[in-house]
């Protein structure tokens, strides 16, 4: 089993977020008939620089969609879990990059809750197959941003994000690779 290059830079880095996240400040306020909420995104990933040992690589505007499960902490306050996969053109090659993180999410709703806006943070694990001579890589992923939800009168909601992401430490047991920033753009629903 592969290990992570730098863990003990991804459990600091996890270790801060928890420590500033408005639920270590905010006590817990279960809602009443809380329920979880399933969803899908799709959109596009700008173009961005993968570093490999400092050394810049442009990567090229690409595809990028996941899924998301939110789970409601309070009533403002959201948490979950997302997995995208991010199609990126490296190295003059398509290559899939996966990215499993959880998210912490700050809702403000308006108009009699038709629709909000809320603010994200979320830290995660990326993944990607080899690429060229480098060899599989992972990552400690981060994004920050925004998501607008407009309700509907069904169960579905429309969504949509934009997300600034990066990944400051990340690679191999021979090569250090970071990536970004990018910008992330995408629409879908939850239900």
């Amino acid at each position: 089993m592969r290990q992570l290059r730098y863990p003990g830079r991804l459990i600091a880095a996890l270790a801060i977020l928890a420590a500033f996240s408005p639920i270590a400040a905010t006590p817990y306020q279960p809602m009443a008939n809380a329920k979880g909420k399933f969803g899908a995104k799709i959109g596009m990933v700008y173009s961005t620089h993968f570093r490999v040992d400092g050394v810049p690589s442009n990567a090229g505007i690409g595809i990028t969609g996941g899924a998301l499960f939110d789970i409601p902490l309070g009533r403002q306050v959201m948490s979950g879990v997302t997995i995208d996969i991010h199609d990126l053109h490296i190295f003059e090659k398509r290559k899939k990059m996966l990215d499993l993180s959880v998210p912490l999410k700050y809702r403000f709703a308006f108009e009699q809750d038709r629709w909000e806006l809320r603010t994200v943070a979320s830290a995660g694990f990326g993944y990607m197959t080899m690429v060229d001579k480098l060899e599989r890589t992972t990552y400690l992923t981060l994004k920050a941003g925004f998501e607008a939800v407009f309700h509907t009168d069904t169960r579905y909601s429309l969504i949509i994000d934009g997300l600034v992401m990066a990944a400051p430490t990340g690679g191999n047991r021979d090569h250090k690779v970071t990536y970004g920033p990018t910008f992330l753009l995408r629409a879908g629903f939850i239900y």
